[in-house]
C-alpha cells in the first residue's frame, strides 16, 4: 500500500476510535443523567411545594398581624394568638424591612 494511502487510513482509524469513544461516553453519561433525573424532578417538585407553602405561610402571618392589631386597637384587649411573641417578633420583622 501507498504510504499516502497508509497514512489516510490510519488517520480515519485514530478518527473513528475517537468517535467511538465519544459515542461510549456519551451513552454512559446519558445513563447516569436518567438515573438522577427522577430525584432532580422529586426536587423540583418538593422545592415548589416548599416555596408555595412559605408564601401562603407569609400571607397568613400577615393577615393574622393585621386581624390581631386591629382588634388592639379598637379595644382594650391585648390579643394572643399561639406563641406570644411570634406575631410580635414577626410585625418587629416587617416594620425594619419597611
Amino acid at each position: 500500500m501507498n504510504p499516502q494511502i497508509e497514512a489516510a487510513v490510519s488517520f480515519l482509524n485514530n478518527y473513528a476510535d475517537n468517535h467511538f469513544k465519544r459515542q461510549q461516553s456519551i451513552s454512559s453519561l446519558e445513563e447516569k443523567a436518567n438515573k438522577l433525573k427522577p430525584a432532580v424532578e422529586e426536587y423540583r417538585r418538593l422545592n415548589e411545594q416548599i416555596n408555595n407553602l412559605k408564601n401562603h405561610s407569609r400571607s397568613e402571618e400577615k393577615f393574622l398581624i393585621k386581624m390581631k392589631d386591629m382588634i388592639e386597637q379598637n379595644t382594650d384587649s391585648k390579643v394572643i394568638i399561639g406563641d406570644p411573641t411570634l406575631f410580635d417578633q414577626k410585625k418587629e420583622d416587617d416594620y425594619e424591612e419597611k
